[in-house]
């Protein structure tokens, strides 16, 4: 019951008592008095009814919203940002949202209250969103609405460090005092920023930064022992010259140099070995002045004086394996070289002395004990020399052999041959 109705009441309860009050005192006036007092007892019950009957009915109110971002702007392209609208209707009215982008609808009228936005590179700049919301029992349109402001940044591409691949060495661990070992870093950047390298030797730095990724190691016998050789790299982006933003890190064995020289000799009961002049142990062992000769034939020889030509080129050091055509097929030249598994690569040069005769291909086999094949070369008139590079190591005996060729003589050229 409202306010109006109760004052209502209230007046209507006092004339009331008021008339029958009078009427009851007074019950000799005359007739028209009493009349005035129906009438006004009637009046008095026509107001009151009328009150009853116009009483107030209750008002549906408009629900109001609001809106908020999981983000806060600005965010860059390529984020999903959530928005989440919240209504408040006092009759607990169910209630319907649409949300808008700079005024276009997105989501159309419909029970959920939140929205996902994924945004691009289209959608760089500054925009509007927007929710409305209604109950269905006022605009249709709409009964509230929210706005936001929001802007979408580019997207900021961040500068990737430099990693390292790998880090070897050549030759491989272990090498004796004195081998020459490269040691080579594979670093990629991912921006393709240019990389610079430092490299660090048992904790000790041997150079300063600069792009060259190989250090080249000649170890002196300070360095007898395990060895722990870094690299370190940067792009000049992100660490500074104090740090790195990638190290690879290997181990390497330096063991003393060798205390005998590799020996060499002649193979099969034909053949006799002739002294030896091998250089000075300080640095790779070079083979020169090692002569073998055929017990009946004496031109078949393993020849260090001989004048080494290979398309007029002339060479002065070097090894002359001379085929004679005579001999057997099971009488050709073998020599062995005694390396006690001390070394690791043999490295030179190869090729047929201008003086040969033949005009056919001719095949230098390089082995080792129980006949184990370490590689192939084959060798034509008139070519260059070509590089000799085998992997040596734990060889006991090398062997070097060139099966001869019929009707002809050979002359094989062994160039600079070293052994380290």
């Amino acid at each position: 019951m409202n306010l109006q109705l109760i004052i209502v009441c209230g007046v209507f309860a006092g004339l009331l008592a008021f008339a029958f009050t009078f009427y009851t005192k007074h019950k000799d006036i005359n007739k028209k008095v009493k009349y005035i007092f129906i009438a006004l007892l009637s009046i008095d019950l026509l107001v009151f009814a009328f009150a009853l009957n116009s009483s107030p009915e209750k008002v549906n109110s408009p629900p109001v919203v609001s809106l908020m971002p999981d983000k806060i702007s600005p965010q860059e392209a390529g984020t999903t940002i959530k928005w989440t609208a919240t209504a408040l209707d006092p009759e607990k009215d169910s209630v319907q949202y649409k949300f808008l982008l700079d005024g276009q609808q997105r989501i159309d009228w419909s029970h959920d209250s939140s929205w996902h936005w994924i945004t691009s590179n289209a959608d760089i700049g500054s925009h509007t969103i927007e929710t409305k919301v209604k109950d269905g029992n006022h605009n249709a349109d709409g009964d509230d609405s929210k706005i936001i402001d929001f802007t979408i940044s580019p997207q900021t591409i961040t500068n990737q460090p430099p990693l390292i691949n790998e880090l070897a060495s050549a030759p491989d661990s272990p090498q004796r005092v004195g081998t020459t070992i490269t040691w080579t870093a594979d670093a990629t950047d991912p921006d393709g920023d240019q990389i610079v390298y430092k490299y660090i030797l048992n904790g000790d730095p041997v150079d300063d930064w600069s792009r060259d990724n190989a250090w080249t190691w000649q170890p002196s016998e300070q360095y007898i022992g395990n060895n722990i050789i870094e690299v370190l790299v940067r792009d000049k982006n992100h660490a500074d010259p104090s740090g790195s933003d990638d190290h690879k890190s290997a181990s390497f064995i330096i063991s003393p140099r060798s205390t005998s020289e590799p020996e060499m000799q002649a193979s099969s009961d034909h053949l006799q070995e002739q002294p030896r002049d091998l250089t000075s142990s300080n640095g790779p062992i070079r083979l020169s002045s090692l002569g073998a000769y055929h017990s009946t034939f004496p031109d078949m020889k393993y020849d260090s004086s001989a004048d080494m030509k290979i398309g007029n080129d002339a060479y002065e050091y070097g090894i002359q394996l001379i085929e004679c055509a005579f001999l057997a097929p099971s009488q050709y030249y073998v020599a062995y070289f005694n390396l006690k598994g001390d070394y690791s690569r043999l490295t030179g040069r190869i090729g047929l002395d201008d003086k040969t005769d033949t005009s056919g291909e001719v095949t230098v086999y390089f082995g080792k004990e129980d006949n184990i094949l370490l590689d192939t070369l084959k060798i034509n008139p008139g070519d260059l020399p070509t590089n000799v590079d085998i992997d040596v190591s734990g060889v006991n005996r090398l062997i070097i052999s060139a099966p001869p060729r019929s009707s002809c003589t050979t002359y094989i050229d062994l160039i600079d041959m070293e052994l380290k």
